[in-house]
């Protein structure tokens, strides 16, 4: 069996922005690494479920010293004491969990030729098949691939969240 290696083509411009990305950031992907900006768009990813969880306990704590200021001992402040706690520690494991994640955070990359899929049940979406993998895409992204295409993703392992795709050549060596 021999081993097959891929020489990258040079990304035009549209190719760039439909993927949000530069040609110094798919340097950096191709060594493994994230960029600073990819690096703060998956903390930005991450900000919905954490300021979710705050928010939630902030409500519960609103909500229980108003109960507890009406009716101390009654079981609906008990309830929403223990719920206060659960959400205190909600919050905080949701904010560990994305500090471990963005902590140890690796670019992998998946090499293939690509299979597209528009879903349009109920779980509908754009995607892209790929070495054995599925990655979601956005319609502008999706738009500038065909099926055939030989590419590699670099995507953030937690969540396949695609950071930067581009054409590839397989060659095998003599």
């Amino acid at each position: 069996m021999t081993e097959q290696h891929y020489y990258y083509l040079q990304p035009n411009p549209v190719w760039l922005t439909a993927f949000n990305v530069s040609e110094d950031e798919i340097k950096i992907n191709r060594a493994g690494q994230v960029s600073r900006m990819q690096r703060r768009r998956l903390w930005i990813d991450r900000l919905p479920p954490i300021l979710g969880c705050i928010l939630l306990w902030l409500a519960t704590g609103f909500v229980y010293t108003v109960f507890r200021n009406q009716a101390t001992a009654a079981p609906s402040t008990q309830c929403l004491s223990g719920l206060l706690f659960l959400s205190l520690f909600m919050a905080i494991a949701v904010m560990v969990r994305a500090w471990l994640i963005m902590a140890n955070l690796k670019v992998s990359v998946a090499t293939g030729v690509a299979k597209l899929e528009e879903r349009t049940d109920r779980y509908g979406g754009l995607f892209l098949h790929l070495d054995g993998r599925n990655f979601e895409l956005k319609r502008p992204q999706f738009n500038l691939l065909h099926d055939g295409m030989t590419l590699a993703v670099y995507y953030a392992q937690h969540r396949k969240r695609v950071l930067a795709i581009e054409p590839i050549v397989f060659h095998e060596p003599e």
